[in-house]
């Protein structure tokens, strides 16, 4: 039996025959009894599961990437030297924009069985545009609003950069290939400068080597899951206040290492990638 676990666990719920997209016990019974002509209980089918490691896990979602993974070393190798030899009067910013809205991210929670908590959702969805840059080297973060996920807001925060990193000769701002980063306005933007501002770009598909997406994982966490706020105004000051609160306690200096190159690497030893 133990054998035939596995061979399901890594063939996948259609593979057995049945035209469902996840598996259950009860249908992981019916193909043992197929199987070996033996009716399992379930007790001893959960066990056997446990034993072997096979749990319910998240599934995480897998866009389509249409470069190979050597490529994809090779533009990241290129990016290496901005974050390991940059300059005192150097700075670089990892950047990429959000859209928390008013519809409540559902979690878990703890609740009494005969009362199941309820979260009130808006009737009209709305939603803040927000764009934040992460300083490498620091945590330290630079966030602008929004009317729109347009050009307009990756201009706004470009040009809060300039602002803020005013003292700094030369400022390197490495975004993903979304359109609003590759925009005639953002080109026309960094030429009327003369220098002092570069945009550089991941590979596609590579969310791993943007250190933001995991500071919008942790302000989403905080913000919007079983949040019920009832307006935009509202939201954005749970954003402010959590901001501010996480730029007093966190912002430290880290170790002057290539950015999340641990996980870069986990994700060129991922198969099938």
């Amino acid at each position: 039996m133990r054998e035939l676990l596995l061979r399901a666990a890594r063939l996948g719920p259609k593979a057995p025959g049945y035209r469902r997209n996840y598996r259950t016990l009860a249908r992981l019974k019916e193909f043992l009894w197929q199987e070996t002509g033996r009716v399992i209980a379930m007790p001893t089918e959960w066990g056997c599961l446990r034993r072997l490691g096979i749990r319910r896990m998240g599934l995480v979602p897998k866009p389509p990437n249409r470069w190979q993974k050597s490529p994809v070393l090779r533009t990241l190798r290129q990016l290496r030297p901005l974050a390991r030899e940059r300059r005192p009067d150097e700075v670089v910013l990892f950047v990429d924009e959000s859209e928390p809205d008013l519809n409540p991210k559902l979690g878990f929670d703890w609740c009494v069985r005969e009362f199941r908590r309820w979260i009130r959702t808006p009737g009209d969805n709305r939603k803040l545009h927000l764009a934040m840059a992460s300083q490498h080297g620091s945590r330290r973060l630079t966030v602008v609003h929004g009317r729109s996920k347009k050009v307009g807001l990756f201009l706004g925060l470009l040009e809060a950069l300039l602002g803020r990193y005013r003292h700094k000769r030369w400022i390197y701002v490495i975004a993903d290939n979304a359109s609003i980063h590759k925009a005639a306005a953002v080109q026309e933007f960094v030429a009327s400068r003369e220098g002092g501002i570069e945009v550089r770009f991941l590979p596609p598909y590579c969310p791993e080597a943007n250190p933001v997406e995991a500071e919008w994982q942790a302000l989403h966490q905080a913000v919007t899951v079983l949040d019920e706020e009832k307006d935009l105004d509202s939201l954005y000051a749970a954003v402010r206040e959590y901001l501010r609160k996480r730029s007093i306690a966190n912002v430290r200096r880290t170790p002057n290492q290539p950015w999340s190159w641990n996980s870069v690497r986990a994700w060129a030893a991922a198969p099938d990638r």
